[in-house]
């Protein structure tokens, strides 16, 4: 039994990484506590500057490896967050266009400025619940969601 978790910086402990020194921030994060707890195996999945768009994507590429026993949580990022493929790989776009490990798509500026609108992240925000919902009952999966 398993606990696949799907979020951003706040489920991959980045804040305490900066808080945490001589030890592995890793082992105090929200994630590996509460799975310590119910005595579940922990499968991070969490990205730094992670949207929810990127949680669905990563959430295709193992969802054929769960089982009905597993449970995956998907902490929902801010609707302004997306992402989209550049070269191959999944680039994020977001509003402050953090640097660094936030694997910034190229074109982060023009996403605001041309395609962002209230309409279309309300529209992203609810087909990309909807899809991984229906997709872990297909599954048979247990999920759960929090934002």
């Amino acid at each position: 039994m398993a606990f696949y978790w799907f979020g951003d910086s706040w489920v991959y402990g980045d804040e305490l990484e900066r808080e945490i020194s001589g030890h592995d921030f890793k082992e105090y994060t929200f994630a590996k506590l509460v799975s310590n707890y119910f005595e579940h195996t922990l499968v991070d999945l969490s990205v730094c500057g992670g949207s929810n768009s990127g949680m669905a994507y990563e959430f295709l590429k193992i969802a054929k490896q769960l089982t009905s026993s597993d449970t995956v949580f998907f902490l929902l990022t801010s609707d302004c967050r997306t992402s989209i493929f550049e070269q191959g790989q999944i680039k994020n776009i977001l509003p402050n266009g953090y640097a660094g490990k936030h694997n910034i798509h190229t074109h982060n500026s023009e996403w605001y400025k041309f395609f962002d609108s209230p309409e279309q992240r309300v529209l992203q925000y609810d087909q990309i619940i909807n899809l991984v919902y229906f997709w872990c009952k297909n599954l048979k999966v247990r999920c759960k969601f929090a934002n």
